[in-house]
This record gives structure tokens, C-alpha cells and sequence, in this order.
């Protein structure tokens, strides 16, 4: 079972009536832009940190210059990690345990999920911390102490269970915090008893030996026999070495006079670090008789993960990022540098196989995407200050993107090189807080709070004002154009614009609902969607644009059995609705008989599916944490292309002597794939592999393989691929 489909099962985060025809899926990439980091480990020159997307993995073999090199999501929200070997045990709530291979970590792979083991009540449990004594994961919980025995890593399995019955009809035991190993004994504390002591000679079933019940703590760290124990408010060191027994030696002043209680703890060569709710506490422990407090670094946001390997450091920021510190000169000006993603990603624009991802208010970033399956950021577009809106305010047209802004207005960016954008004077002055924009026919139109403006596209990409209108239900948070219409929404009502007259605007009919219940809205031929929320999608008539007519709301009535649904957006991918559905992922409807839809496939994505884009082959989703990139296998054929139709011509002259000519037609936009094989099977040269517009398309094979030599004569096949359509024509070559 892949790790999406598990995640599907495991959440049940959607349920249809009728039965869904499974399509072939598979998440290809993901390009994560948002930052929420809980915990962080330094292993050799490579720092993990975990989040609510899942495992990031960087180089810090350089601190002054920490290097991203690889992610992988998890099917939960990832908060507590450790490494152990070539895999990374993560604690990954409401999900589980999840193990992740890291034996090649610019590859990291999803292996397994332990699901949430369930209580006496016949609840799930929320773990808490582990820790790793191969073959068997130690970890917490408000319900016990479960050994897991971890040598399959693709089957992990609970063997063991230790628990304190404390009688209460509702909770069946107390919560075990932070566990640590010296050799063959462990160290927790627990809620109602204190410091335990663990015998794991027999690893898979853990005994406990003794309880100190005036030492308590959620942070246990353990280095060279000393346990190190963070109780909320105080750091202390307790002397480990003989077997069975503590001694406290000695303990910090309270902490919570320096910001905030304990949230995590390191220590490595002599030094101490503790993250505070908004602080940072350097202490020195190489006397661990003297617990001598270094440095407080006040940064005013709260701290969660820290880990500490040679003078390395790393702090988790949650939403601020991650932190890297170099702590050989302490006290000093110890930070090094920052690294955040700063933002969530609710909108995007595509050019080819180019994507611009909104991911903050100062920042489009620019990826690559001909190798579909490793997306390469190429650069980053910044603005200072922020600018940037969080709504569909980028428009592409042909070699030229334009962007609206707060405050300036509008720019232009060249896109001679789609990878490497730069910057185009306007000549003109613009209105400001243009909140959409969209583009047709070398008109440009841009819609803020106060009305929609129509620009001509001039030959310097500079714009001149065509038309203005204002309108006090103006639709202004998105604009789409179909036709020769334009549709404008805001939260609560839709609007209709003929656009037909060249650069005129002239209003045609304005819905509103009672309250703030529209999500996104898209049009097939005469028939508009608006999605609706959590309550479905509205559809309407308007083969008469004025007067808008609502055929139905789908589902109509509603039933545990229809579709969890939260719309964000909406989109038309030929016969098909696809519905951008939050937290649900991704929901495909069939459309065909166009007021019925019909559930058709579903896909799960790792966080808020809030937007996106479909092509042929492909979904691109928008998902909050970043974009998700989707392969579908819906197979449609566009209504003006007859059924019978074949997308690949017959190749002419046929037979051929040394060259022959290829025309194809090509449905949707989205990849392409063209081939040349001989009798036997065998690929002998491939003519295309990429991004291709919607249209007509001809190609010159000059009968030579893919090294360059010429072919025999024989038999060969011509096949094309393009989304779920597949052709081959037969092709004879003469010598």
C-alpha cells in the first residue's frame, strides 16, 4: 500500500455512496513553501527536521550556509523524530508511527505507518516521544510505555504494553514522557510516579526496576552517566553510573524567570541548551556539579526542537523556520543564519512546463519542471516591501507575466527565458490593490474592491487603459474568462460580463447569496458550478448570461454517504469537475450529463487542497505547505475533436526513403510523449518528451535511432501519448 492510499484509509477522508472508478494515481513531486518545524536532529553533517508536512533533510556541513537537500511527506503531522541507522522513526499524530527510509538521504522514502494503538475505551492514542534501541522503538503515550519491534521496517508491530492502572474510569493510565537509554536501562518519568527506572535485558518486554517519585521531568537527556532532566521550570543534573540508583547533583535556578517553561533540551560537549517558550538558555555542564548559565538570547518567538551536535546547533521556530547556531564562541553573537519558507502556497501560475508559486507576500519562486518527478527551483522573484496578494493575481500571456500588487499597481516580467524572469518597465500609472487578474486576446483585465478594469496589451508588453466599471457587488476576489464572458466572484455573490466588443465591459447579471458561502466557480459550455463550501457545488443556467438560472445543488440532499466535502475551487478538466476540497484532498467528478455529477476518482494530498491547475497528464495542486503534483489517468476528448477521431495522423510520404513527416493533434495542454519502435518492440528514438499546447503539431523524423545511425528498412511504429490517450500508426521504411 502506497503512502497515499494509506493515509486514504487511515483518516477516511472520503466516503462515497456509489462505487468510484479507480483511476491510476500517483503523487510524482512535491515543492514544499511553508515552514512549521517541531523538532530537529543533527546526525553528521546532515540535519533532520520534522513538521506538519513531514521530514526535511538539509547540509549542515557548513552552518554559515545550511543547504535543503531532499523531503518526504508523512501522512500526519510529523513532531518528534529520531534517527536510527538508515531510518528515521517519527512520531507522525494523528497517523502514527511513521519510519522513513534515509539510506540515501537526497532520496528519503516513505516506508511504513503504525497506526495510533487504541486504549480500553476503544480510542486512539496520541503518542508523545521515542527513543530507538534497534530492533525495538520505545514510545510514550497518556496510555503506557509501547515496544515496537521495528526489524521489519514495512511492519512494524507492538509487542509490549507497560502501564500504570491508576483506577480512573475514564483515562486508563498516565502519561509517560520523555524516554532515554543508558546500555541496558531506560529513563522515564511519569505523570503520577515520578522518575522510573527500566530493565530491557530482555529488550521486547521492558520491567520496571525502581521509582524516584521527587524527580520528575519531560526532557531527559543522557551523556557520559549523567542524566540530564528538564522539569518545565528547572534544568538538574543526577549522577546515573551505578546501577538502579540517582543522585541529584545539582539544579538551575528556575527557568521561567528567563521567558517560559522547558520545551526541548541539548546537551554535547560540555554545553547545555535549552529552548524556552520564547527564549533560548545557553548553560555551561562540563562540571555537571555546577550548572553555570552562559548566555540568554531573547528572539521574541516561541521555540519548540533543539539539538546540539559539536558547537552545531539547531533550533525549531514552528512557523519561523529553523534556526542554526555556531556555539564554539559562546558567549558571543552565536547565530548564524535563518532558514524559513515563508509562507503558505494558496495560488500559482504555469507557463509550459514552468510553474511561479506565490508562496509569501514578497516572494514568487520559479521551477522547473521538465523533469516532472524533481522539480529545480531555478529563482526567486522578490519584492521589498511585500506586495504580494494572496489571490490569483498572476496572468500569463504568451512571452510576458504580469503580477498585481498592493500598493504599485501592476508589473511585468519578461518571459523570453520562462526559468530566469526579469522585470519590464511600465510606462503607465495603474490602479493599486488589484486583487485578480486574467488575460484573453492581448487584453489584459485586473478587478479590485472598487471596480474591473480592462488594459490593452501594447507591442512593449506596457499597458493602455481600455475600460472601467464599478459595480457595489463587485466580484472581487477572482476573475475567470470564458468565451466571451467573464465571471467575477467574491465570498458571496458571482457576477456575469460581456467581454464580446473588444475592450468593453458591460455587466450582464449579478447573484448573490444570503451569506459568505462561495468558494470558486467555473463554466462548461452553458452551465456554471460554484461551489458552496462544505454544502456542495450550486449549479446554474446561463444560456441566457442575464438571468442566471439554479438547476440544482449537488448533493441534493445531504447523506453520511455522499462526499466529505470543503471546496475551496473549482475547475473543468473536459467531462470532469475537479474540486479543490480542503482537507479532503482532491474529488474528480464526472460531469457528462452535466446537472447529475457523479463521483469519478478521488486523491488524497498532503495538506489543504485550496487551488490548482489540471492538464492532460497531470493535477497541480496548491496544498497550503506547498504544491502537490498529481498523475491522473482521466481520459477525455475534447467535444469539438469527434470520438472517432485519431489524434495521430497517418505519417507521409509512406513508405518513406530517408525522412518522414508526423502531424499530431494534442487535446488539452500537458505532456507529451512520441516514440519510434521496430518490430521487435524495441524504443528506437524518441521524438517528443514534454509540455506541448493544446493544438495542432508536426514533427520531421529523419530515420535515424537514437544514437544517430541510420535505420534499416522494415516495419515501424509511431506511438503517441498524451494524458490517458494513446495512438500508434504504422510506418514502412524503404532504403
Amino acid at each position: 500500500m502506497n503512502l497515499m492510499n494509506y493515509k486514504m484509509l487511515l483518516f477516511g477522508l472520503l466516503v462515497l455512496a456509489s462505487p468510484i472508478k479507480t483511476h491510476t494515481q500517483d503523487i510524482v513531486a512535491e515543492i514544499h513553501t511553508k515552514s512549521d518545524y517541531r523538532n530537529v536532529v543533527i546526525a553528521g553533517d546532515l540535519a533532520y527536521a520534522v513538521g506538519h508536512w513531514g521530514i526535511e533533510i538539509f547540509d549542515v556541513s557548513d552552518i554559515t550556509n545550511p543547504r535543503k537537500i531532499s523531503e518526504c511527506s508523512t501522512p500526519g503531522i510529523a513532531v518528534q523524530l529520531t534517527i536510527d541507522g538508515d531510518y528515521a522513526y517519527i512520531i507522525d499524530n494523528p497517523a502514527g508511527l511513521t519510519i522513513v527510509s534515509i539510506s540515501d538521504p537526497n532520496k528519503p522514502e516513505y516506508i511504513s505507518t503504525l497506526p495510533q494503538p487504541i486504549d480500553n475505551f476503544g480510542r486512539p492514542v496520541s503518542l508523545s516521544e521515542l527513543t530507538v534501541k534497534y530492533p525495538y522503538a520505545y514510545v510514550s503515550s497518556k496510555s503506557g510505555l509501547y515496544t515496537i519491534d521495528i526489524s521489519d521496517a514495512s511492519n512494524p508491530v507492538i509487542v509490549d504494553r507497560l502501564h500504570i492502572d491508576n483506577g480512573n474510569p475514564v483515562h486508563d493510565d498516565c502519561e509517560f514522557y520523555m524516554p532515554a537509554i543508558n546500555e541496558n536501562r531506560m529513563y522515564i518519568t511519569h505523570a503520577d510516579s515520578g522518575l522510573m527506572i527500566i530493565d530491557l535485558t530482555e529488550p521486547s518486554m521492558p520491567v520496571p526496576v525502581s521509582t524516584i517519585n521527587n524527580i520528575w521531568a519531560n526532557q531527559i537527556i543522557i551523556d557520559d552517566d549523567i542524566l540530564y532532566a528538564g522539569n518545565f521550570a528547572w534544568l538538574s543534573t543526577i549522577d546515573i553510573s551505578r546501577p538502579d540508583t540517582v543522585i541529584e547533583i545539582d539544579i538551575s535556578s528556575n527557568l521561567l524567570l528567563f521567558g517560559g517553561f522547558i520545551r526541548d533540551l541539548a546537551v554535547d560537549n560540555g554545553k547545555a541548551v535549552v529552548s524556552l517558550f520564547k527564549n533560548i538558555w545557553f548553560a555551561d555542564v562540563s562540571d555537571p556539579n555546577v550548572i553555570d548559565s552562559i548566555e540568554l538570547v531573547e528572539q521574541g518567538h516561541y521555540y519548540l526542537g533543539c539539538h546540539l551536535s559539536n558547537d552545531r546547533l539547531v533550533t525549531c521556530n514552528g512557523p519561523h523556520g529553523l534556526r542554526f547556531w555556531d556555539l564554539g564562541e559562546i558567549p558571543s553573537q552565536s547565530l548564524i543564519t535563518d532558514y524559513c519558507m515563508n509562507g503558505h502556497t494558496l495560488n500559482f501560475a504555469m507557463s509550459d512546463d514552468v510553474i511561479y508559486i506565490n508562496y509569501s507576500d514578497s516572494s514568487i519562486a520559479v521551477y522547473d519542471l521538465s523533469e516532472i518527478s524533481h522539480p529545480d527551483k531555478t529563482c526567486e522573484l522578490a519584492f521589498d516591501p511585500p506586495e504580494l496578494l494572496p489571490y490569483k493575481y498572476m496572468a500569463v500571456a504568451d512571452e510576458v507575466m504580469y503580477i498585481a500588487g498592493q500598493d504599485e499597481g501592476l508589473w511585468a516580467f519578461a518571459l523570453y527565458d520562462r526559468l530566469h524572469p526579469f522585470r519590464l518597465p511600465l510606462d503607465g500609472s495603474y490602479e493599486s490593490g488589484y486583487y485578480s487578474l486574467a488575460v484573453r486576446d492581448s487584453v489584459l483585465y485586473a478587478v479590485n474592491f472598487d471596480s474591473l478594469d480592462a488594459y490593452r496589451i501594447c507591442d512593449n508588453f506596457d499597458l493602455q487603459k481600455l475600460a472601467s466599471v464599478g459595480h457595489e457587488d463587485m466580484g472581487y476576489r477572482d476573475i475567470q474568462l470564458y468565451g466571451d464572458y467573464l465571471i467575477g466572484e467574491d465570498s458571496r455573490c458571482f457576477q456575469i460580463y460581456d467581454v464580446s466588443n473588444y475592450g468593453e465591459i458591460e455587466l450582464s447579471s449579478s447573484s448573490c447569496y444570503a451569506i459568505e458561502v462561495v468558494g470558486g466557480i467555473t463554466m462548461k459550455d452553458s452551465i456554471l458550478y460554484v461551489s458552496v463550501g462544505t454544502a456542495g457545488i450550486d449549479i446554474f443556467d446561463v444560456s441566457d448570461p442575464t438571468n442566471p438560472q439554479k438547476i440544482t445543488r449537488w448533493p441534493e440532499v445531504w447523506d453520511p454517504d455522499k462526499p466529505n466535502l470543503d471546496v475551496h475551487c473549482v475547475g473543468v478538466f473536459g467531462n470532469y469537475l475537479v474540486l479543490y476540497n480542503g482537507n479532503y484532498g482532491v474529488l474528480v467528478v464526472d460531469i457528462s450529463d452535466p446537472i447529475s455529477p457523479v463521483p469519478a476518482a478521488s486523491y488524497d494530498t498532503p495538506g489543504t487542497a485550496w487551488d490548482g491547475i489540471i492538464d492532460s497528464s497531470y493535477i497541480y495542486v496548491a496544498d497550503i505547505y506547498g504544491i502537490t503534483i498529481i498523475k491522473h489517468n482521466l481520459i477525455d476528448i475534447p467535444a469539438h475533436i469527434p470520438k472517432d477521431h485519431r489524434l495521430l495522423s497517418q505519417n507521409y510520404p509512406n513508405p518513406f526513403n530517408s525522412s518522414t513527416v508526423i502531424e499530431y493533434a494534442v487535446p488539452y495542454d500537458g505532456h507529451v510523449v512520441l516514440d519510434v519502435y521496430n518490430i521487435l518492440g524495441q524504443k528506437v528514438v524518441n521524438l517528443v518528451d514534454g509540455y506541448q499546447r493544446r493544438g495542432d503539431h508536426t514533427i520531421l523524423w529523419d530515420g535515424k535511432n537514437s544514437s544517430g545511425r541510420d535505420c534499416a528498412s522494415g516495419i515501424y511504429f509511431c506511438k503517441l501519448k498524451t494524458g490517458g490517450y494513446e495512438d500508434t500508426r504504422t510506418m514502412v521504411m524503404v532504403r
